[in-house]
């Protein structure tokens, strides 16, 4: 859904100018739709990144559960556990 709203914010002038001045699909594809929905795919590959990253580290920490002196913890959670356990 959100890579169809970054689809439909690029303005149709853009396209319409690419196609008067004889642009193929490629080209409008790469020199205006990609560049516009770049800030859309980077949102998209940290979230995956921190998604992927998160999921590989949760096993480490149930095996150990924080190893000796957190040195396995994950930081999310030393943060939690330092602020709000007493």
């Amino acid at each position: 859904i959100m890579m169809l709203a970054g689809l439909q914010s690029i303005p149709r002038y853009f396209i319409e100018a690419a196609k008067i001045d004889g642009a193929n699909t490629w080209k409008i594809f790469w020199k205006i739709t990609f560049p516009h929905l770049m800030p859309w795919i980077l949102i998209f590959i940290i979230r995956d990144l921190v998604f992927s990253l998160e999921q590989s580290l949760i096993p480490t920490y149930t095996i150990t559960y924080g190893g000796p002196y957190y040195s396995t913890t994950l930081m999310p959670l030393l943060i939690y556990e330092l602020a709000f356990d007493f």
